[in-house]
């Protein structure tokens, strides 16, 4: 074989070795460029869910009384299964109007009645909607209702002109003029029907209440910190304390102040022999107690920073601790932030803060605490009635007691407006065996439910269908 064709083997061998390496990188590359396999074990971390406003804008002008609110979700899957267990990676979105955004992890991400809808749409519009401005905020949330951690939401700033008013307003001031001029059209003198008291000159026959200049940029003012907490309806008890104590007028006054409020289920959590010690002499600690909730600054949930101290009006120091989006107070924490004041603004906390130098134990009674009297039992086959309330996504008690055998009608209250709760009582907590099951109703509703109890005495076991492992209760038969 001669030496050039040898060489020419050589070289056409070189030359399919570069084209075989060539193709490899070309597939190896596009392999590398497939995108995000879902965390399948290639060695690519998952995507973390998001959301984006898509409509409206930012700093928008709306016409009319309604707010259409569209989202786009990502790396999140939305299905229609409010209240079931949490399953990574799939929940529903809550759209809130006018609300902070709620952040706790552990808590129901609801805000109150009508400032919140739960669906799994992407769009969702808002009716009724008053001339001024809003937030609109949608949060990507969990499927019993938890925020997402970290947390996934987004919020824009919108002005509504409101509905359009019955009278289009004209150059004439008179009130009593029901036709309006035609568009760009003057019209000077009124008809010869019209009297002459309509006339601009004739200005005491002008009544204030119909003058139509109310521009909708005009927002009325905020209320103050007291007026706001009875608009809220999640503070009953700490306005009464307070007003016990005299501090109404000092909340309010003209501040700037940031109230941590405990709502009326932390209060729950104090003994009735405390509160009722405390409300006995309110100018000693639950003054103190009240005070030290109250810090004078006004001080936004972004400006609450891990390890940070806060001065209270009662003089000793408050400490943050934030993690993973979770917001604590002392041993608070913060379930529902940035509530609007005119003198300051409200944080919503789940547990009464107590100064350092306030010492409970020594309030309660060294005498036995009395406990509420209790209706004797009726005898078995009697009827009776039962009263059950659902709100914040809980019962409103924990223990139901019902007569062996007895005909029990229930009065179901759901005030959790968009969700679904029913009562059904089994067994065991096993939940197999059905003693009574009610229909599913979505809030706010009610519904009267009748059953028979037991005619074995023993503790049975109550839940919510829809949240089976955050809702539940002891059904005693005795």
């Amino acid at each position: 074989m001669s030496a050039f064709v040898r060489g020419m083997r050589r070289r056409i061998m070189l030359l399919v070795s570069l084209i075989a390496i060539a193709s490899f990188g070309f597939f190896a590359g596009a392999a590398a460029q497939g995108g995000y396999d879902g965390g399948n074990g290639q060695g690519e971390a998952p995507v973390s869910p998001a959301l984006t406003i898509v409509e409206p804008q930012e700093g928008a002008n709306l016409s009319g009384d309604t707010i259409t609110v569209a989202v786009n979700v990502t790396n999140f899957s939305l299905v229609d299964r409010l209240g079931a267990a949490n399953v990574p990676g799939e929940g529903h979105l809550h759209y809130y109007l006018d609300a902070a955004v709620p952040t706790n992890a552990s808590a129901p991400a609801i805000t109150a009645p009508g400032t919140y809808v739960p669906t799994v749409n992407t769009t969702h519009t808002w009716e009724n909607v008053t001339a001024g401005e809003h937030n609109l905020s949608v949060q990507l949330v969990n499927n019993d209702h938890t925020p997402l951690i970290p947390l996934v939401y987004q919020t824009v700033n919108v002005t509504a002109e409101g509905a359009a008013p019955n009278v289009t307003p004209t150059e004439t001031p008179s009130p009593n003029i029901t036709t309006p001029a035609p568009p760009g059209v003057v019209i000077p003198n009124v008809s010869p029907t019209m009297t002459p008291t309509i006339t601009p000159a004739i200005t005491p026959n002008v009544t204030p209440n119909a003058t139509p200049n109310v521009t909708p940029s005009m927002m009325p003012e905020l209320p103050d910190l007291i007026e706001t907490a009875q608009q809220d309806g999640n503070f009953t008890t700490l306005l009464t304390a307070v007003d016990a104590a005299a501090l109404t007028d000092t909340l309010r006054g003209e501040g700037p102040f940031t109230l941590f409020a405990p709502t009326d289920a932390a209060f729950a959590n104090l003994s009735n022999a405390t509160v009722e010690s405390l409300l006995a002499e309110p100018e000693g600690d639950l003054t103190e107690i009240l005070l030290y909730h109250v810090v004078p600054a006004r001080i936004n949930a972004s400006g609450l920073e891990d390890g940070m101290n806060l001065t209270s009006v009662q003089g000793s120091n408050l400490t943050v601790n934030s993690t993973e989006g979770v917001v604590m107070v002392d041993n608070a924490s913060v379930i529902t932030a940035d509530i609007p004041a005119g003198n300051g603004v409200i944080h919503a906390i789940d547990a009464v803060l107590i100064p350092p130098d306030v010492n409970l134990t020594a309030l309660i009674p060294t005498t036995p605490m009395q406990t509420p009297a209790v209706e004797p039992t009726p005898p078995a086959g009697q009827n009776v009635t039962v009263d059950l309330v659902v709100e914040g996504i809980a019962f409103d008690q924990n223990t139901i007691t019902v007569p062996v055998g007895a005909n029990v009608t229930m009065n179901f209250e759901n005030r959790d407006e968009g969700i679904p709760h029913n009562f059904a009582a089994y067994t065991t907590s096993a939940a197999t065996e059905p003693i009574f099951v009610g229909e599913v109703i979505t809030g706010v509703d009610s519904i009267t439910y009748t059953f028979t109890a037991p005619e074995e005495p023993g503790t049975y076991f109550f839940r919510c269908d829809v949240h089976p492992t955050t809702m539940t209760g002891s059904l005693v038969v005795e």
